[in-house]
């Protein structure tokens, strides 16, 4: 989850970081994210929240009775849910909690969590046989955990196949990045 991480920061747009919640943004563009005009966070590129503790996890495990599968307590450790490619793909991380002292930005970023994914938002159909842990918005599939191993599941419930989700990730990165001017012209013309 390292390299995902490293390749979104890759990216040269402004970046913030949010101590509390550990919510870090980077930007499209120093002018985009400028432009009061420009609603947030369409003036995002990738964002991403600091990984969680093992103590936190079991926390997270017992306030909701379930046991995590441990491919998905793995990434976790590195990496507590990201948004890339302008939101298009997203995993998600545990809940944080309490959102006093939260800015806007770290509760914009943060309005789903695995569990009220897999409780409330995925379909019936999917959460039935997996663990859902993200969404590929440009495609509407889904990313599902069974039997420890990843899936691209479609929005129908049909597996598509198992991913190397780590490596999916750095090119879903390396191919926004090198087409982050169309994004951005996109952007501008929306909000013209």
């Amino acid at each position: 989850m390292e390299e995902v991480i490293e390749k979104a920061l890759e990216y040269d747009g402004p970046v913030e970081r949010y101590k509390q919640s550990g919510l870090t943004i980077i930007y499209l563009s120093k002018e985009l994210k400028e432009d009061k005009n420009i609603v947030y966070p369409d003036n995002v590129a990738h964002s991403y929240f600091s990984p969680v503790s093992d103590d936190f996890i079991r926390e997270k495990e017992k306030e909701n009775n379930i046991e995590l599968p441990s491919i998905y307590k793995e990434l976790l450790k590195r990496c507590n849910g990201f948004s890339l490619k302008s939101g298009y793909l997203n995993f998600y991380g545990l809940p944080l909690g309490l959102w006093k002292g939260f800015s806007q930005k770290e509760k914009a970023f943060f309005c789903s969590d695995v569990f009220e994914v897999n409780n409330s938002s995925a379909p019936k159909k999917i959460t039935n046989r997996y663990f859902v842990i993200g969404k590929d918005y440009a495609n509407n599939n889904w990313l599902g955990i069974k039997e420890n191993k990843i899936f691209v599941i479609n929005k129908y419930g049909k597996q598509l196949g198992e991913i190397d989700f780590i490596n999916e990730c750095i090119k879903t990165i390396q191919e926004f990045n090198c087409n982050a001017d169309e994004t951005i012209g996109c952007i501008k013309d929306l909000y013209k």
